[in-house]
């Protein structure tokens, strides 16, 4: 299920992408210069009720996640949490650059997209 628009360039890209490569070591760069290298885990519909109900949030937001397995942390930042080997992406924190290094493709941003 599509929740938000930005999801379909984004998060449904990738997780497209990783059912078609599901074993490949992706790097992913975030714009702070924060990266790590992992590979697809799962996906799965999510939401945001703790934080609206802890007060760090206002609005419930539902949204789409995908879960990777971190193998390597090449530089650490906010989107890992260091007591998991797991990165989970959603459209609020979409990398900037993901690369499968297998074979150098750019899987984010799209060709059209660059």
């Amino acid at each position: 299920m599509l929740f938000h628009k930005e999801e379909k360039a984004t998060v449904f890209l990738l997780e497209i992408y990783c059912m078609d490569h599901p074993n490949s070591k992706l790097l992913f760069e975030f714009l702070d210069g924060e990266s790590y290298l992992a590979t697809y885990y799962t996906s799965y519909e999510s939401d945001n009720f703790h934080a609206v109900e802890v007060g760090i949030e206002e609005e419930e937001d539902d949204f789409n996640e995908i879960a990777f397995q971190v193998s390597e942390v090449i530089k650490p930042g906010p989107h890992k949490d260091p007591n998991y080997d797991s990165l989970l992406i959603n459209y609020k924190n979409f990398p900037e650059r993901v690369i499968n290094t297998e074979n150098n493709e750019v899987v984010f941003p799209p060709k059209e997209a660059s």
